[in-house]
């Protein structure tokens, strides 16, 4: 679904922790938000030469954007003020409109992403008004994704496990190479407690009372703790939470996943746990961070926060456990009636087919309706 309103306001910034900066003539065309496997996008506009633009009184000159990889927030108003003109407003009045984006919540429709990509469509040349030389013109189209690609930027190579035979007890050895989660005995081919409730790490003594099986919620909790986004100097670049409410919720805390995360990026892994095979999904969301702000501030205000999703309208009951239900994660859609939706496209898609469906749960009976053909 495309998302468009009337009223868009585009804001950038170089660092997670910088303060947002408005845009008032980056314009966006359109924006689509992802979940699961499906990375968002959105796309932008920049016009750069001599020209006048809305609310102006004489003609400037506007130059080339260098906003690749800028983080982007687009605010999408949905109780839009026609009368408002952003071009004439001063950096006072900016502020005072960036506080009030802030007071408006959830009113507002708020999405975050990176600019990845910058295509320059030349228009030649224009005469200059001011009697300079000519000045190139033309149109940046800017696209982004969502803030997804920093999990897709981020590989699992290494662990964290605890020697229980260390002095103390207590060592934690940091290990270039991940462990596989439950990894099974190569004689018995059976899963090996190899997860220490003390720490988020792996034990090395599977026999020890701390060493317990993983469960995805645990895997999850370890990966989320041990794998924030990084520049590359290994510094975290943004604070990465999850969402305690659901992540106790909807993935299993029964289950006993067996694989190799080597090699993999957050992003596969949490499409391998929270997948659609699973009746599951996710979506990641920023939320403010209390008690930090402010024009000076040094450190970010806001995090990433993973949210986990279920497709599943109802609980469903497993031989090993209980598959919550979401009835929460519903929403009803009249795409048709809609106003704040300028088109919507429903696509067919032959990569969402099956050869086999494997139903959970116990039995039940249906029935069937049939309407014989009445005779014209």
């Amino acid at each position: 679904m495309t998302a468009a309103m009337p009223a868009v306001t585009v804001y950038s910034r170089v660092r997670w922790a910088d303060k947002w900066k408005v845009e008032p003539y980056l314009f966006c065309d359109w924006c689509e938000f992802g979940s699961g496997a499906t990375l968002s996008r959105a796309q932008l506009n920049w016009r750069y030469g001599v020209g006048m633009q809305s609310g102006s009184t004489e003609f400037k000159q506007f130059y080339r954007q260098l906003l690749d990889e800028r983080y982007i927030k687009i605010v999408i108003h949905t109780a839009p003020d026609d009368d408002k003109d952003e071009s004439d407003e001063d950096e006072e009045e900016r502020e005072e409109e960036e506080e009030r984006e802030e007071a408006a919540g959830d009113e507002d429709i708020v999405w975050y992403g990176i600019l990845t990509e910058v295509e320059d469509e030349l228009g030649g040349s224009h005469p200059n008004p001011g009697g300079a030389d000519d000045t190139p013109t033309g149109s940046q189209n800017l696209m982004a994704v969502g803030l997804e690609v920093l999990l897709m930027r981020t590989t699992i190579d290494r662990s964290w496990y605890r020697q229980s035979k260390s002095p103390d007890g207590a060592t934690q050895v940091e290990l270039r190479r991940a462990l596989p989660f439950n990894e099974k005995d190569q004689r018995t081919g059976l899963p090996r407690k190899n997860r220490d409730v003390n720490t988020y790490g792996f034990i090395d003594d599977f026999a020890s009372g701390d060493a317990q099986y993983w469960d995805t919620q645990d895997i999850i909790d370890y990966l989320i703790n041990r794998y924030p986004p990084r520049n590359v100097d290994g510094n975290a670049i943004i604070p990465f939470q999850w969402d305690r409410t659901e992540l106790r919720r909807i993935p299993p805390d029964w289950d006993q996943p067996d694989f190799q995360p080597h090699g993999k990026t957050l992003f596969a892994i949490f499409n391998e746990l929270l997948g659609p095979h699973r009746l599951m999904s996710w979506k990641l969301d920023v939320q403010s961070i209390e008690g930090v702000g402010g024009s000076d501030n040094t450190s970010a205000s806001e995090k990433l926060v993973l949210r986990p999703l279920s497709f599943s309208p109802a609980p469903l009951m497993t031989s090993q456990g209980q598959l919550v239900g979401g009835a929460r994660d519903v929403r009803d859609l009249d795409l048709s009636m809609a106003l704040d939706v300028r088109t919507s496209e429903l696509r067919n898609s032959a990569g969402t087919r099956f050869d086999q469906v494997v139903i959970r749960g116990a039995r039940v009976r249906v029935y069937v309706i049939s309407c014989p053909k009445t005779a014209r």
